[in-house]
């Protein structure tokens, strides 16, 4: 390996460790699915049951058991903060971008043209978008299981691609089931059928000779058995009910929670997620196409050929799946990202007539919702606050908006609208050809993500955090004279606060006011988390005191309750 091999990676880890790690715990933890994870993350620490995850109590089943071994690793070293709920995603995002920058050590010199530049050019195309440092920075389950589908399909094509080295089959097989025991049959579905559509293409199907498929389902039962038995011993038939029914395949087959779209959604995310370089993609797809075309043909083709054949059928299957799925989040389109990472950088590598007619039309129409966002932010918050109050819903919305719009936003708005402007005129410039394209889409979602809605995130989430952490503080100050304290959301469910707090918290929703009359008549003090907005639905309780307000949420509760928290205040 010559000099500019170790520059390369120096550079990249040094991006990677400023864009994925800086600020990771600056703001807090976002609702509903970091609340959930880290809370449950927590409950296993606090329960020493490490088999069967809880959230609030009681049995949380809707993934498996990985990532809550990772969170409660990641807590137990590094404490119960935003940090460390965040770090699993980090850490795999950074093992991704070393797996795809030391990809062109497996190949030889012939394999790929310029096969350094195209594989450092990958990394630099997947740290500018938008949506890969969104997800890498945040406490979700879906980094981890990108990571896992990515290393899955890169050991089984470099499988097929070396002759049949074994040992790489067995790691396929074996990221396969971590990705199994991440977050369940998406893994399989997702890699099983790219492995046959791409074998069925190359007429290679040496990893289904028998001692090969053995091997490698003794390695997936191996790694995911013995905690699937374990929970099923545990649980019973609720377990298959709730995890394998109700979390995968009515969450395939209907909307849940309200995340649907339609066939367009991920377009546009992909469109806006893996901005400016998604502008490529529409040229990526057509010379794909002419690939396959010739693998059908078959035309034998050259390694680079066969590369950007196989991430081509990994991305497309990927998204069908995820289309065709009812339930749809903006995050599940992660597994995507790297390998439209490497097609767009092979293209840059094949091509320097970037900017078409209509990839400049592309541009300006995907530029569109950035500035349009900042413009908002900066300018019309003001006019559309009270209409954004009109959208809560109570009991399932996870935010209460103070009744005035938070100021502190805009000068960030301005901030970004700058960035992006200029970032456009670094993308579409011919001064500074690929370097100031890299640089563009770097800058834009590097401010973005890592600055930008942070800056938001401490916004709407601070005040919720700083009542949930002076409750914890009184809370354990009665609780070691062991007097309970009963805490209870109203018309409101903020997972994160059950973190903050390290308190199960009842949930009494809004049309059963009858269930917070007896919490509040209950002998002890009760404390209540609500909206200020529900504050003239409170007054016909009986019982109930408010304490504080705070941004649109208001802290309450029965006399006890409110003589504790006065007392503490004082």
């Amino acid at each position: 390996m010559n000099p500019s091999f170790y520059l390369r990676l120096l550079f990249v880890l040094s991006l990677s460790s400023i864009l994925l790690f800086s600020g990771l715990g600056s703001f807090p933890l976002t609702d509903r699915d970091e609340g959930e994870y880290a809370t449950s993350a927590s409950e296993m620490i606090r329960s020493g049951d490490y088999v069967v995850p809880t959230l609030n109590g009681r049995p949380y089943l809707e993934k498996p058991i990985l990532f809550f071994w990772l969170l409660s690793a990641s807590f137990n070293i590094f404490g119960q903060n935003e940090m460390a709920a965040r770090l699993p995603s980090a850490l795999s995002a950074t093992f991704l971008i070393l797996s795809l920058f030391f990809l062109y050590y497996f190949f030889n010199e012939r394999a790929v043209s310029n096969k350094r530049g195209l594989f450092a050019r990958s990394t630099l195309v997947l740290l500018s978008c938008p949506l890969f440092l969104l997800v890498a920075r945040a406490c979700l389950t879906d980094m981890l299981l990108t990571l896992f589908i990515w290393l899955s399909m890169m050991f089984f094509f470099l499988f097929i691609e070396k002759g049949h080295v074994k040992w790489l089959m067995l790691l396929s097989w074996l990221f396969l089931a971590l990705g199994f025991l991440t977050k369940g049959p998406v893994a399989v579905a997702i890699c099983i059928p790219v492995f046959f559509i791409y074998s069925l293409l190359l007429r290679d199907f040496h990893w289904l000779r028998p001692v090969n498929l053995f091997i490698g389902v003794a390695i997936f039962l191996f790694i995911n058995l013995p905690w699937y038995l374990a929970i099923y011993d545990r649980m019973g038939q609720s377990f298959i009910e709730t995890f394998f029914l109700t979390q995968n395949l009515e969450r395939f087959s209907r909307t849940l929670l309200g995340h649907g779209g339609g066939p367009f959604f991920y377009v546009a995310v992909l469109g806006v997620g893996m901005f400016p370089f998604s502008v490529f993609i529409p040229k990526v797809l057509k010379r794909d196409f002419l690939i396959l075309k010739k693998a059908f043909r078959n035309k034998d083709l050259k390694a680079g050929h066969r590369l950007h054949l196989f991430c081509f059928i990994a991305s497309v299957w990927t998204f069908l799946i995820l289309t065709v799925s009812a339930t749809k989040q903006i995050n599940y389109v992660a597994p995507i990202l790297p390998f439209l990472s490497i097609s767009i950088s092979g293209l840059l590598l094949e091509t320097k007539e970037w900017h078409t007619l209509f990839s400049r039309c592309l541009f300006f129409i995907l530029l569109t919702p950035f500035m349009v966002f900042s413009l908002v932010m900066a300018f019309g918050l003001k006019f559309l606050w009270p209409h954004l109050q009109t959208l809560v819903r109570f009991d399932s919305t996870e935010y209460a908006f103070s009744i005035t719009p938070p100021t502190e936003i805009i000068p960030w708005a301005f901030g970004f609208f700058l960035v992006t402007a200029f970032c456009a005129y670094l993308f579409l410039g011919k001064k500074g050809g690929e370097l100031s394209k890299h640089s563009a889409g770097i800058l834009l979602a590097g401010f973005l993500v890592v600055l930008f809605l942070p800056a938001i995130c401490r916004v709407v989430q601070l005040p919720a955090k700083e009542m949930a952490l002076e409750v914890r503080r009184v809370v354990k100050k009665v609780e070691t004279k062991d007097d309970g304290v009963l805490l209870t959301f109203f018309g409101l469910w903020k997972p994160s606060m059950i973190f903050y707090t390290s308190h199960p918290i009842k949930r009494i929703k809004t049309r059963h006011p009858e269930r917070l009359a007896r919490a509040l008549s209950a002998r002890g003090p009760c404390l209540v988390f609500t909206r200020v907005r529900l504050e003239d639905e409170l007054k016909d309780i009986p019982g109930f005191f408010p304490v504080k307000e705070k941004a649109g949420y208001l802290l309450g509760g029965n006399r006890e309750g409110y003589l504790l928290m006065k007392k503490d205040r004082n």
